[in-house]
């Protein structure tokens, strides 16, 4: 797969996620400080959305195709089928405040690892715009899944959160 197809791929797990959150604002929005929390959440993937389509026409404008490291999708058909399943949940209405932030970290917990593999293979333009524009908001992306985490009582995905913040932040650093 070239790296603009999987970038393409990536870019729509993104907008998958975006209205996911946005569905989930809507549905918690007897809870207003949770709904704000899932368009905060929501608006953070739009804008991962965005670099990542950016990165993707650059790629083919540079004619750089280097496929990253395992590439294989794999995990792609993974993320697709997780999705999947988290959008009828969320169609049908069946989905408790814990089932959303367990759901939002799964995903999350996905994107990091997507994000690392395609970084060496980007031209230095789209490197930088998802080095900046993503990777280094991730801890902030983090800390608000970990609010709604909060307000929910969910205790265990703290340690995941505060694991994946520095996870980014050593990302960051070192890319």
């Amino acid at each position: 797969m070239s790296l603009s197809t999987l970038l393409e791929r990536f870019a729509a797990a993104e907008r998958r996620a975006l209205d996911l959150y946005r569905r989930f604002a809507e549905h918690f929005a007897a809870d207003p400080e949770a709904a704000r929390l899932w368009v905060e959440l929501s608006n953070a993937e739009a804008a991962h959305f965005a670099i990542l389509r950016l990165a993707g026409d650059t790629v083919r404008m540079a004619g750089a195709e280097k496929v990253p490291d395992a590439a294989g999708g794999d995990s792609l058909e993974a993320i697709e089928e997780t999705l999947a399943a988290l959008e009828a949940r969320a169609t049908a209405g069946t989905l408790t405040p814990e089932d959303a932030v367990e759901a939002a970290v799964t995903l999350e917990q996905e994107e990091l690892p997507r994000i690392r593999r395609i970084l060496g293979a980007l031209p230095p333009p789209a490197r930088g715009s998802v080095l900046g524009g993503i990777v280094l908001g991730l801890p902030a992306h983090y800390a608000c899944l970990a609010k709604l985490a909060a307000r929910g009582g969910i205790s265990g995905a703290a340690g995941t959160l505060e694991a994946l913040q520095e996870e980014a932040r050593q990302l960051a650093a070192t890319a």
